[in-house]
């Protein structure tokens, strides 16, 4: 896997240059090209540990190794075809592009299913903590497009069972939001909007009223995180952290509205659209700063 990762290191270098360029939008064909090149050594590290490792001999250390090789390629696929990705929803020329990030998407939600590398994306920081929610949002965008509110009551149902594998993998990006609060993450926006997001698409799919479906989750999730904060503060306190713990617990929790009390009208806000067609939801959440 090592000189998997060394002989690609050249073009994941190419690759970062058209991803984090601010001169231009990089030519579909550049991207589209360098997105062949990569996905053939995605192929090359599955095979490598394929033809190295049966599935009944692989350590916990292999599978680390594996999982680790995976996320670092996999990465540059979804976010060199990110942005083309979105703008599938209105072109279809860009058709290839959504399928690569959902597919890249899928592969790395799946990391969380391995307990040890689980734990370093529910605990890391850099592209352990943004590249997951980056790839749920592929995940959304299409459980959104695939709803259609004018077929039959069997399609739908039909439709629901076909869409049921990608709620499960929404779901389990939910569980990974909240694993992180717990494990002291503090902003609680990137856990509020998949709670939401997820709800929506569930209402969507069973055709029950969506409005009261995301209210119901914002009011869940933020008592959810009025209590994960609460019990941080809490521990701070009594383990005999910052100094200012006890003040900002009485300062800020303790005066802070329980979730009731909270008016929802930031649902109505433009970074809580859920329209699929309007790619702004993309680009707002994108933004690491946002979670």
């Amino acid at each position: 896997l090592l000189c998997v990762l060394a002989s690609s290191f050249s073009l994941r270098l190419r690759a970062t240059r058209v991803i984090n360029s601010l001169q231009e939008e990089p030519s579909y064909h550049l991207v589209l090209d360098l997105g062949n090149e990569l996905a053939s050594i995605c192929r090359k590290a599955a095979v490598e540990i394929s033809h190295n490792l049966s599935e009944e001999h692989i350590s916990l250390g292999s599978q680390f190794a594996y999982s680790f090789c995976s996320h670092l390629l996999n990465r540059f696929l979804l976010c060199l075809h990110f942005n083309y990705a979105i703008q599938a929803t209105r072109n279809p020329l860009y058709a290839h592009s959504h399928k690569v990030c959902l597919e890249v998407a899928l592969d790395l939600i799946s990391l969380l299913d391995y307990d040890l590398y689980s734990r370093l994306l529910v605990n890391g920081g850099g592209m352990f903590r943004d590249i997951i929610t980056r790839g749920a949002l592929m995940i959304y965008l299409e459980l959104h497009k695939s709803h259609e509110s004018d077929i039959s009551i069997l399609a739908k149902r039909r439709n629901r069972a076909r869409q049921e594998p990608l709620l499960k993998d929404a779901h389990r990006v939910v569980r990974y939001a909240k694993d992180r609060m717990c494990q002291g993450e503090t902003n609680v926006k990137g856990y509020l909007f998949l709670r939401i997001a997820t709800a929506r698409a569930e209402a969507m799919l069973d055709g029950l009223p969506v409005e009261q479906a995301m209210e119901n989750a914002a009011l869940e999730s933020l008592n959810d995180c009025e209590t994960i904060l609460g019990n941080m503060s809490t521990d701070l306190s009594n383990n005999g952290g910052d100094s200012d713990a006890e003040a900002w617990r009485h300062e800020e929790i303790m005066c802070t509205p329980t979730a009731f009390d909270v008016g929802l009208g930031f649902l109505d806000d433009d970074n809580f659209s859920f329209d699929h067609l309007d790619p702004s939801i993309f680009q707002n959440l994108t933004d690491p700063s946002f979670f």
